[in-house]
């Protein structure tokens, strides 16, 4: 028997090179796909981002795990703009995200 699976929380942060800043007007998206985990939520915008300062931006989420999942992970793909005072360039990342959680003994 698998005990029940927990849940946990996550942030990804993003951040522009120096030198550069995030584009207020510009959209900003956040695209996550869970592995052996449930997300409530999938897809953030700018309005779900924190702006730490000028460069950083930063989307909270959720997650449970499934019970007896052998790994868990999210899959995120961020779109967005960052801006130097000559130009405003679009950006995507892709990046994976181990996750983990406390699970009762079974």
């Amino acid at each position: 028997m698998v005990g029940a699976a927990h849940g946990g929380s996550l942030t990804v942060m993003l951040t522009a090179a120096p030198g550069a800043h995030f584009s207020e007007g510009a959209p900003c998206t956040l695209a996550l796909t869970a592995i052996g985990a449930t997300l409530p939520r999938s897809a953030f915008t700018n309005g779900d981002a924190r702006a730490l300062d000028p460069r950083t931006r930063a989307f909270d989420a959720t997650y449970t795990l499934h019970p007896g999942a052998s790994a868990s992970a999210v899959q995120a793909h961020a779109t967005f703009f960052t801006c130097t005072e000559a130009t405003c360039v679009q950006e995507e990342r892709d990046l994976t995200i181990p996750l983990s959680a406390t699970r009762d003994p079974p």
